[in-house]
C-alpha cells in the first residue's frame, strides 16, 4: 500500500516496527510533503485575502462612482500579468499548483525511498542476487534521495518567496525548517549508501551532485537563524 493512502497513525506505526523501512529518508521526505502542504495553504490564504481586498476596494470604487479605480482591482482578482505583484508574483494560483505538485510528488518518493532501500537490503542477504543486480539496488538509494533533495529545494525557494514578501512568518519559517531538514536528511543517506556502489561513473556524478547539496546545506546553515518575530509579523 502506497503511504499516500495510510493514516498518519498507520504511518507511524510502520515507522515504529522492526522493518528496516521506512525510516529517516522516508520520515524526512514525509516532513517534505507536510511542509509542501504547508505552503499550499499559505498560498490560499494569501489569494483569499487578495480577492476580498479586491472585492472591496471594487465596492469603494462603484460607490464613489470612479469607474477608472476599478480595474486594478478587477486585475488583481484575475491575476493578470498587469496585476501589482510582490516577491516575484507569490500570490499567483502557480504557487498553489506547484506546492501541491511537490506535495504529491514528496509522498510519492517517500514511498519510493522505503521500497528502494528495502530491495537493495533483500538482494544484499540473497544468494541468488547477482552482482549487477546488487548494484542497480544500492544505486537506487541514491537516486531517490537526490531526487527527494531537489524538491526540497525549489520548496525552499517558494518559502523564500512568501518570506521575502513578509506573509506568515511562523508558517513560512516552518516549511523552511521542515525542508532543510528533509534536505539534510537525504544528503546524509545519499552519501551513507554511495559506500555501497562501486561504478566509478555513478560515484562521480554522485558526488559532485552530494558536493552541491552540501554547499547549499552549508549557506542555510550559517543564514537561518531561529529569533522571535517582530510585533508586525505576529499580526500577519
Amino acid at each position: 500500500m502506497s503511504y499516500r493512502e495510510l493514516s498518519i497513525w498507520s504511518f507511524l506505526e510502520k515507522v515504529a516496527s522492526t522493518r528496516v523501512a521506512p525510516a529517516g529518508g522516508s520520515v524526512a521526505a514525509v516532513s517534505g510533503a507536510l511542509a509542501a502542504a504547508l505552503l499550499a495553504k499559505m498560498g490560499r490564504l494569501a489569494l483569499r485575502r487578495r480577492a476580498t481586498q479586491a472585492r472591496s476596494a471594487l465596492r469603494g470604487a462603484e460607490m464613489s462612482g470612479g469607474a477608472s479605480q476599478t480595474q486594478p482591482a478587477l486585475r488583481i482578482v484575475e491575476g493578470s500579468e498587469q496585476a501589482p505583484q510582490r516577491a516575484g508574483s507569490i500570490l499567483s494560483h502557480d504557487l498553489v499548483v506547484e506546492a501541491e505538485a511537490l506535495r504529491r510528488r514528496l509522498m510519492a518518493l517517500a514511498h519510493a525511498d522505503g521500497q528502494a532501500y528495502e530491495a537493495a537490503a533483500r538482494l544484499s542477504r540473497s544468494e541468488k542476487a547477482s552482482a549487477e543486480e546488487v548494484e542497480t539496488a544500492w544505486q537506487e538509494t541514491i537516486s531517490v534521495p537526490l531526487r527527494i533533495a531537489d524538491a526540497c529545494e525549489r520548496l525552499l525557494e517558494l518559502a523564500e518567496t512568501l518570506r521575502l514578501a513578509g506573509l506568515a512568518a511562523a508558517d513560512v519559517r516552518a516549511v523552511i525548517v521542515l525542508a532543510s531538514a528533509c534536505l539534510e536528511v537525504q544528503w546524509l543517506n545519499a552519501w551513507v549508501n554511495l559506500t555501497r556502489v562501486s561504478d566509478t561513473d555513478f560515484r562521480q556524478a554522485a558526488n559532485q551532485k552530494l558536493e552541491s547539496l552540501r554547499e547549499r546545506l552549508n549557506a542555510l546553515h550559517g543564514s537561518f537563524k531561529v529569533c522571535s518575530p517582530s510585533s508586525e509579523e505576529r499580526s500577519m
